[in-house]
This record gives C-alpha cells, structure tokens and sequence, in this order.
C-alpha cells in the first residue's frame, strides 16, 4: 500500500467489515467546499465510486472517481499492481511502505 503526500484522508469505508463511516459527509463538509475538486481514491475503484456518488448528489460539483483505483484490479494471479490503477502507472505521489 502506499499513500500520496498532502492528500486529505477521509475514510468512506473501513474496517474489516467495511462498515461506513458515519461521519464521512460531515468530515468532507468541514475540509472541503462544494467547488473544490475531489478525487475519491480507493484499492481498486469500486468503494470510491460510491464515495464520488453520495458526494456529487450532495452538490459537490466536482468530483472524479479515480476508475482504477490506487491499487487496481486483480491480475491472473489473484494480485494487485500489475494490471491497471495509479501505482501500476507511477503516477505522481506514490510512497512506498506508507499505509492508507
């Protein structure tokens, strides 16, 4: 896992069960306002798309899922960061050995 320095880290979902954070909306709302550019970024796309829903229809106006995730999907291997995503493709950002 790594994580990409001056990010706010906000979680959507978290815990084993990933279980929703409460807390999310009202978190965002105290960092960010409803103009400021958000790109929801999560392993593999999928819960960061949910994240980049329940934002744009509170009236966020910018908002982008990062498709691919940080992680990206599974490979033949069952493995991530071999096929898709923004570590696969060492966009800018990426620290190694750091966790979300």
């Amino acid at each position: 896992m790594g994580r990409m320095p001056g990010v706010l880290l906000i979680h959507w979902m978290y815990g084993t069960a990933m279980g929703r954070n409460t807390a999310f909306f009202s978190e965002v709302e105290k960092q960010l306002n409803r103009k400021s550019v958000i790109l929801p970024l999560g392993r593999s796309g999928k819960r960061s798309a949910g994240a980049a829903e329940i934002l744009t229809v509170a009236g966020f106006e910018n908002v982008f899922n990062v498709l691919d995730g940080f992680e990206g999907d599974l490979d033949g291997n069952k493995e991530r960061n071999h096929v898709n995503a923004w570590r696969y493709r060492n966009l800018p950002g990426f620290l190694d050995g750091m966790s979300v």
